[in-house]
């Protein structure tokens, strides 16, 4: 699921149903770093990497918050660059083609190790 970047931390409503977070429900932070960002042709793992945050508060009055933000990683950097995000092809789309996989994973090592 691609979700929008949401650096400032958003107010959560609580599920349809429910008036209220369970009781033995920890307050703290649930930090989920992975991909997003991913089209349908390509694999899960192949977007952008993203830290998703939800905050639940101590005490229970307080809003449960969200926020998301992409990693300024290296290949980021250099798709930003580019411009037209076709830097780096999708690997885990390909798998069931096998050679384009293949393709893909040799295009990106060679791409990711140069600057331009």
């Amino acid at each position: 699921v691609n979700v929008d970047e949401r650096p400032e931390p958003t107010r959560c409503t609580v599920a349809p149903g429910s008036d209220r977070l369970p009781t033995d429900l920890p307050s703290g932070a649930l930090l989920r770093i992975g991909p997003n960002g991913a089209t349908t042709d390509e694999g899960f793992l192949d977007g952008d990497g993203m830290i998703h945050c939800v905050v639940i508060p101590q005490d229970r009055e307080k809003d449960v918050t969200y926020s998301s933000t992409y990693l300024e990683t290296k290949g980021r950097s250099l798709e930003r660059r580019k411009g037209d995000g076709s830097r780096f092809g999708g690997t885990l789309g390909a798998a069931p083609r096998g050679l384009p996989m293949l393709g893909n994973l040799v295009k990106n090592g060679i791409t990711f190790g140069t600057a331009d």
